[in-house]
């Protein structure tokens, strides 16, 4: 038995027809998960969860982005550069705000 390969050899073959359009799609869809067409296809179909790895790139990112912007804001002299240091806390609560979204949305997917 190779490295990965399943007990239950996939030896059967399925022909679907699709519009260009939709192949294009499906295509972009299982590269955006980091699955192949075959992968993706198969755990939609029965109904299994995909949760594209770039979600949590994307969290990781905003939560970096928000611990820089909490870092500029705390050598920020409030008397002198009131309106940077309140845009600094908006766009800090604006990336908090959609950190949060982002994880719902990933925990909701994988059904934690």
């Amino acid at each position: 038995m190779g490295f990965g390969r399943s007990k239950d050899a996939k030896t059967t073959r399925m022909d679907v027809r699709l519009t260009a359009d939709e192949k294009t799609q499906i295509a972009g869809y299982a590269g955006e998960c980091q699955l192949t067409v075959s992968q993706f296809v198969r755990r939609r179909a029965l109904g299994r969860r995909i949760v594209p790895r770039t979600d949590y790139k994307i969290v990781a990112e905003l939560r970096r982005q928000g611990g820089l912007l909490k870092h500029l804001l705390k050598g920020v002299d409030g008397h002198h550069d009131k309106d940077l240091a309140l845009a600094i806390v908006g766009a800090i609560k604006d990336i908090a705000a959609v950190v949060d979204k982002a994880v719902d949305f990933v925990d909701d997917d994988r059904g934690d």
